[in-house]
């Protein structure tokens, strides 16, 4: 009769834990009455296999806040009265709700599921740091883009402006830069060396001027995060301000980009020392000979 308890005894908490890892509430929710009920009559010689059991089960109900993070207010495929059903008969549980619709772990914001977690497992919370990288970030703009668009039309325009960019992408390859976006007439590319950045910049002004175009370009090194395929921070502010103080066919970069290409070759005129709009201090601005 010991015996046929004993494996009973296991086989239950075989069976909740299986209930709670496939989320069928109201059988774990049975389940758990019948463990308390047979863990008393467990031999002895079976007392260490069904406390590991019993260990792993109250692992696992004590790691509510996974499910509670998982079924969502506006879940779609479980009620979400079935967690906070658990949570209130489940010792210590912990439930944890957050805004969304999806079930599964692998789907929607599966950040704020992990940081419960991991509060819920270790006491504490990792703070996320953006990814960032060290790069060069060069700016392309088209000189008096309006003015050429009201004399051409949308049509012939539109036109102009692919040529452009197909002829800024094959420069771009040539030096190894990586286009992050275009917009309007615009151009925002990214390199991990300084000094080809400012080659290309000026490979481009000269490439498109058989387009009867003329380009401002500014340069800027610096941290930037990165926002999927985007990158984004002061860095790139940067650049964007000093290309806007770039005349029609020059080449602009920040000291630092200067500091970063001595001894690349690079011939760096100084342009004097301007307050770049929204970024702190001033800056000294070195222009690239022609």
């Amino acid at each position: 009769m010991t015996d046929d308890i004993d494996i009973r005894a296991i086989r239950v908490v075989d069976e909740a834990i299986l209930a709670l890892t496939i989320g069928d509430t109201e059988k774990l929710l049975s389940l758990l009455t019948t463990v308390q009920d047979v863990q008393i009559f467990c031999a002895k010689d079976e007392a260490a296999n069904f406390a590991v059991r019993c260990n792993v089960l109250g692992a696992l109900l004590r790691e509510t806040a996974r499910l509670g993070a998982e079924l969502h207010a506006a879940e779609r495929v479980i009620d979400v009265e079935h967690a906070r059903y658990m949570a209130q008969r489940i010792p210590g549980a912990k439930l944890v709700e957050l805004p969304g619709e999806d079930h599964v772990a692998f789907l929607g914001d599966q950040d704020s599921i992990l940081d419960e977690i991991e509060q819920f497992l270790t006491g504490r919370r990792h703070a996320h740091e953006p990814e960032r990288v060290l790069a060069t970030v060069l700016f392309v703009d088209i000189a008096g883009s309006t003015a050429r668009a009201a004399t051409l039309g949308d049509h012939s325009w539109r036109e102009l402006l692919e040529t452009f960019y197909a002829r800024v992408r094959q420069v771009l390859h040539q030096y190894r830069g990586r286009e992050i976006n275009t917009s309007g007439d615009g151009f925002l590319a990214t390199f991990d060396g300084p000094a080809r950045a400012v080659r290309c910049a000026s490979a481009i002004r000269d490439t498109v001027r058989s387009l009867n175009l003329e380009v401002r370009c500014g340069l800027h090194t610096g941290e930037c995060e990165l926002v999927g395929n985007d990158v984004a921070g002061i860095a790139v502010h940067t650049g964007a301000r000093v290309a806007a103080l770039a005349a029609p066919g020059e080449v602009l970069v920040s000291q630092t980009v200067r500091d970063l290409v001595a001894g690349s070759g690079l011939v760096l005129e100084e342009y004097g020392t301007y307050t770049l709009k929204g970024v702190p201090n001033e800056w000294r601005l070195f222009r690239a000979a022609d």
